[in-house]
């Protein structure tokens, strides 16, 4: 709908606002990075080393979350364009554009290391990393637990950070920044796959 009502200008408002979220995200959380955009999702990896950095990843994730929709809602981010004639025609507040978000765990074997299956039954996921076109290098996850947070990605809100169960319950019983009385069943579903 945002992108019919702006027909000329939504690939300015929507490149601001993914530059906008990047910045934010490494302000936020230096240690995750890009892994990809996906059409009109952006898809940050973090390596996590001890559960600390666990409730602090997820807890940056959701301030830059509900800073950004607080921002798009309240007519400041449509101010921020304001300032750059490109985006001059985008001046209310935007309603149309929020964001979501959704968090999950993976443990991942790096394939690189030993080019071997690995011979662990345990290990459910597989990173690796490709050589491309023009000297290009582009990283790929391969596994379960990753498809698992595309899938639960389909039940996210506004405002609303949806979390894997296996992630929900690390931030239950440590003590962190984030309440976990705040976290909330919303549904039982089986996941497609």
């Amino acid at each position: 709908e945002f992108k019919t009502t702006n027909y000329n200008e939504w690939i300015f408002v929507l490149d601001k606002l993914f530059i906008e979220i990047m910045m934010r995200v490494a302000a936020k959380l230096p240690s995750a990075e890009l892994w990809r955009i996906i059409g009109d999702e952006a898809v940050f990896i973090n390596v996590i080393k001890e559960t600390k950095s666990i409730q602090s990843s997820v807890y940056a994730i959701y301030m830059v979350l509900t800073e950004m929709n607080t921002e798009l809602l309240d007519g400041r981010f449509a101010a921020k364009l304001q300032e750059d004639t490109l985006y001059c025609k985008i001046t209310q507040k935007q309603t149309l554009l929020q964001l979501q978000s959704a968090a999950w765990l993976a443990v991942v074997y790096n394939y690189l290391d030993d080019l071997k299956p690995p011979s662990s039954v345990g290990v459910r996921n597989i990173f690796r990393i490709f050589d491309g076109n023009r000297n290009n290098r582009f990283f790929e996850f391969w596994g379960n637990d990753i498809d698992i947070g595309f899938r639960i990605s389909e039940f996210t809100r506004a405002n609303r950070l949806v979390v894997s169960i296996e992630l929900a319950c690390l931030i239950a019983v440590s003590e962190t920044k984030l309440d976990a009385s705040k976290l909330k069943i919303v549904a039982y579903r089986f996941l497609k796959g």
